[in-house]
């Protein structure tokens, strides 16, 4: 779990800058397991992912690991695998889009894009296969909110630019960047009408492998269990009437 934030005039005044240590989940696939002992993590690299390029993991989150592990275990013909990382940061490393610290720099940084995102084709991909086009959300009144609801999965290349973008721009100030972390509603809803969703996730992007400071390969039938245990279905599925 994250230690306590340090104080704010930690950040202002000069104080001590402290490292926070997450324990976070990867999924893959039994195949890969050996290659990541050996080589370390592979980066997602193609221009979609929600927090630009890393590696990616879930906090405090083992099942969704193992579920996002069962997606790739479909393509590859593999089991799925879940590997548990410590990661150590320190706190100015960190673009934590959970601290409102950020959201002004961000902002900027994806509203100077909009007006050029449509060289990136649509960016988010509904359940039943439909995509969103790459107009700005006012000009999207022919989409109802139960489509908007019913994403499960998105390819969200804007996103993925501000971030890439904004990395690139501290990187010239000579700022380092080892993480980036952000929470995302997923998942179907717990109940018509609720703002609780079952995948409901933090996810951290992990920029410099240097910061996973050891992993380890999670008890896959273990955590099987546990999910048919209690909760029975997928988090992408509605809850029965």
């Amino acid at each position: 779990m994250m230690r306590p934030h340090p104080p704010v005039w930690a950040l202002f005044f000069g104080g001590i800058v402290r490292t926070f240590t997450f324990h976070a989940y990867h999924g893959t696939t039994s195949d890969r397991v050996d290659s990541i002992a050996a080589r370390g993590f592979d980066r997602s690299e193609g221009g979609t992912s929600w927090l630009g390029a890393g590696i990616y993991f879930f906090e405090s989150a083992p099942m969704l690991a193992m579920l996002w592990g069962q997606r790739w275990a479909v393509e590859r013909g593999y089991p799925p695998a879940v590997i548990e990382a410590r990661i150590e940061i320190a706190q100015d490393e960190i673009m934590d889009l959970l601290d409102v610290r950020w959201w002004k720099y961000i902002h900027k940084r994806g509203r100077r894009l909009t007006g050029t995102y449509k060289q990136w084709g649509p960016i988010l991909t509904l359940a039943n296969g439909d995509t969103l086009d790459t107009l700005p959300a006012k000009d999207r009144t022919d989409i109802s909110e139960e489509e908007k609801r019913s994403i499960v999965y998105a390819e969200n290349r804007l996103d993925c630019a501000a971030i890439d973008s904004a990395l690139e721009e501290l990187r010239g100030t000579g700022r380092k960047i080892s993480a980036v972390r952000a929470a995302f509603l997923d998942g179907a809803q717990l109940y018509r009408s609720s703002f609780y969703f079952k995948a409901t996730q933090v996810q951290i992007n992990v920029r410099d492998p240097a910061a996973i400071s050891s992993f380890d390969l999670v008890d896959i039938d273990s955590l099987q269990d546990q999910y048919r245990k209690h909760v029975g279905i997928s988090p992408w599925s509605k809850m029965p009437s």
